[in-house]
């Protein structure tokens, strides 16, 4: 009996210390989301946990393990680092020229029977079931698609409208339709962190946005129709990794994607397109695949911003145009070796034209920001002359291919924005009332001036005759003061009589803004003339259709907007363009009244409703945000002060809504603490991409008007006008 006790101790002791001083070499693992980092090693020890952390990284780029890097083992706590060897805790540190180096990451001491753990950093899991066990096989990667996989992407292929690609010499060219796109991605698993991706889907004619969000489901299959106008060369984002594509309207498109290369993307983080291990399907495969291999000319960003601070105009022009014609060169060198599609060259040859064109136009922008910074810079006070926009003749502005490519977008924002055309934005209409303020009050109510009034009416009438004449600076500032201080009282005598007033004699008539167009529009069509030296053909004319959204917002008069539209339509020659003109004006101008809507059904909806349900009873104003989105940023800490001047009013609140992926935790934690935020949301990237769906916004900030019952009042707030528009929501407390 001793001798079995004796045993069964030396046992126990035996498999306590085999377990707590254990190594393992290159441990298997079950799923990991991080490209840069691999376990190699791992030593079990009764005191601690070795992990050796082996890192592949970009030379010169630097990388920090962070207080929050954990380990866990199946569902027990995180046990968080307590030191490490070759680098120090939250401290960056820069990766050598061989790009990988390991660390010795030292945690607490496992619980005694561990099979598995994790490994992470903050809220997230890098690595998945690292198994403590050395025999245990790695998992294979999977290298093909499972034939149900199969079976379902030729299915969805088979049920696309249209099976050859279009004509783009044909007028189906433009087409309003829905487009397919179908995947599987090879080596997904739900662990992933994310069921989502999304397509930034927009219409280049009408500049509108539809965010398409393309579903995941949990065997790696994912699909999403697309809205679509013409031919296109965009792509698709998911877990922040960018995928081009090409599609056209009535087609489909499947994709075979591998999550290795997401992996390989998040270690080459300063490259473009990496993915190339991409298997297309459908009748636009081959367009796809010819576009994944095509070698174009990177553009060099770096050195793009320091030519901004230090180059002239003039100077920037001769070396962009180099390396435009260095682009074009390549691009044929390419195109001579290897045969590709008609409209994969189309789009190549476009792309490298549009693209440029655009760096052009940039250089301008961010030169004239770069001016209210650098204030000194002496090359940055440079204008450029009219020659330097030469540049646009290259271009064939009446080619429709030229929506194909993925630039586009930025070159028509760019182009309606150019410097030459900013005259039309400072255009107004002059109006005078019938009778001024004076006249109101004394001759038609019928009041008696005083005496005091008698000298300011004086005094006014002094100062609109003097103001004509040369007086110097000094004199004008000393007589509009004397005037301000006086006006001030004689408006403060008479202020209940001022509404009376405006509403009779300074409302705005309904056509000023028609006129505004229209002035705008003339000044435009002279300066693409006598300074573009342009003639107004297919890219012109969709700047002027993209302008209607704009017009037909400020116009409330439906019969004045459809009186403008006749003429405005004079000018636009292609009929796609004017359908799409009118289809702008029928949806400003509905035959039923736009009311307050309910959110419709859908997972979208429910993810906004969970939202607003402990906020009903108040109207609530929306507010979609992001951490590193400046405007965002700049409108949240410019309404702080009516925040506070608001809080508990009973009447509405402010709800802030961000997502995961664009407001990390440690910076978001702060910006709240800073600005004294409450009702804020921080949703999974999934949920955030279904609201940019559901209310249809690319851009941040997004501002939503939700009334009590929960009705969507307004899905395009512009929050300029909160002070102008927050006594409607107070009255609404009593309703």
């Amino acid at each position: 009996m001793q001798k079995q006790i004796i045993t069964l101790v030396a046992l126990t002791l035996f498999s306590y210390f085999s377990f707590a001083q254990r190594k393992i070499l290159n441990p298997a693992y079950e799923f990991r989301n991080t490209g840069v980092s691999e376990i190699s090693r791992i030593e079990i020890k009764k005191n601690e946990t070795r992990l050796w952390v082996h890192c592949t990284f970009l030379p010169g780029w630097w990388m920090k393990f962070e207080k929050q890097t954990f380990i866990k083992a199946g569902s027990g706590e995180k046990l968080f680092i307590r030191s490490m060897e070759n680098g120090e805790i939250d401290k960056e540190i820069y990766m050598p020229a061989s790009g990988d180096s390991t660390f010795i990451l030292v945690f607490p001491p496992l619980p005694r029977g561990s099979q598995t753990i994790d490994y992470g950093e903050g809220e997230k899991t890098l690595i998945y079931g690292i198994s403590l066990n050395q025999k245990r096989k790695a998992i294979p990667q999977p290298d093909s698609v499972p034939a149900s996989v199969e079976e379902w992407l030729n299915a969805e292929l088979e049920k696309s409208k249209k099976k050859t690609p279009v004509d783009y010499s044909s007028p189906e060219f433009f087409s309003r339709d829905t487009a397919r796109l179908v995947g599987y991605i090879k080596g997904y698993d739900q662990r992933a962190g994310f069921s989502t991706g999304i397509v930034y889907a927009s219409n280049d004619l009408t500049d509108e946005d539809f965010p398409t969000v393309i579903s995941i489901h949990e065997d790696g299959r994912f699909e999403a129709n697309i809205p679509m106008s013409h031919p296109k060369y965009t792509y698709l984002v998911m877990a922040d990794r960018t995928i081009p594509f090409y599609l056209e309207p009535g087609r489909s498109l499947s994709m075979v994607l591998n999550w290795e290369e997401f992996l390989t993307a998040d270690r080459l983080r300063n490259q473009r397109n990496t993915f190339k291990d991409i298997v297309f399907g459908g009748p636009l495969a081959r367009v796809n695949g010819d576009l994944m291999s095509a070698a174009l000319l990177p553009p060099d960003y770096d050195s793009f911003k320091k030519l901004v601070k230090t180059l002239a105009p003039a100077d920037f022009k001769v070396r962009q145009m180099q390396y435009w014609k260095e682009a074009e060169e390549k691009l044929k060198r390419s195109l001579k070796e290897k045969k590709i599609s008609p409209q994969a060259e189309k789009i190549l040859s476009n792309e490298v034209m549009i693209s440029n064109a655009s760096y052009m136009f940039d250089y301008l922008m961010d030169r004239k920001y770069q001016a209210t910074v650098d204030t000194g810079n002496a090359i940055l006070k440079i204008r450029e002359n009219l020659d330097y926009y030469d540049f646009m003749k290259l271009i064939p502005l009446d080619d429709p291919t030229l929506l194909a490519t993925s630039s586009f977008g930025t070159f028509i924002n760019r182009f309606e924005f150019a410097n030459p055309f900013k005259g039309s934005f400072r255009i107004s209409v002059i109006t005078s009332p019938d009778k001024s303020f004076g006249q109101y009050l004394f001759t038609e109510l019928g009041l008696k001036p005083t005496v005091q009034d008698k000298n300011f009416l004086k005094l006014e009438q002094e100062v609109l005759k003097k103001l004509g004449t040369n007086l110097t600076k000094e004199e004008t500032d000393k007589m509009m003061k004397d005037f301000e201080v006086q006006s001030k009282l004689f408006y403060e005598r008479y202020k209940q009589h001022n509404e009376g007033y405006k509403t009779k004699y300074l409302k705005k008539p309904e056509n000023t803004s028609v006129m505004l167009a229209k002035k705008g529009w003339a000044y435009k069509d002279s300066v693409l003339n006598t300074d573009f030296r342009l003639q107004p053909g297919l890219v012109y004319q969709i700047a002027k259709v993209r302008s209607l959204e704009f017009t037909f917002e400020q116009v409330k008069d439906k019969d004045a907007a459809r009186a403008y539209l006749t003429a405005f339509e004079d000018g636009i020659t292609h009929p796609f363009l004017l359908s799409e003109a009118e289809r702008m004006f029928y949806q400003a101008y509905p035959s039923v009244a736009k009311t307050a809507y309910d959110l419709p059904q859908g997972k979208a909806a429910d993810v906004f409703r969970k939202i607003i349900e402990p906020h009903k009873g108040k109207t609530l104003i929306v507010d979609c945000w992001g951490i590193f989105c400046g405007p965002c940023i700049a409108s949240i800490r410019h309404f702080k002060e009516s925040r506070h001047k608001y809080k508990n009013n009973g009447s509405f609140e402010f709800i802030f809504i961000t997502a995961e992926n664009e407001s990390p935790l440690n910076k978001y934690d702060e910006f709240v603490k800073e600005q004294e935020l409450a009702n804020t949301y921080r949703l999974s990237s999934d949920d955030y991409l279904y609201l940019r769906e559901l209310f249809k916004f690319n851009g941040i900030p997004k501002y939503i008007l939700v009334g009590k019952d929960g009705k969507i009042l307004n899905d395009d707030f512009e929050m300029h006008n909160f002070e102008s528009e927050v006594g409607k929501f107070i009255a609404q407390k009593s309703n």
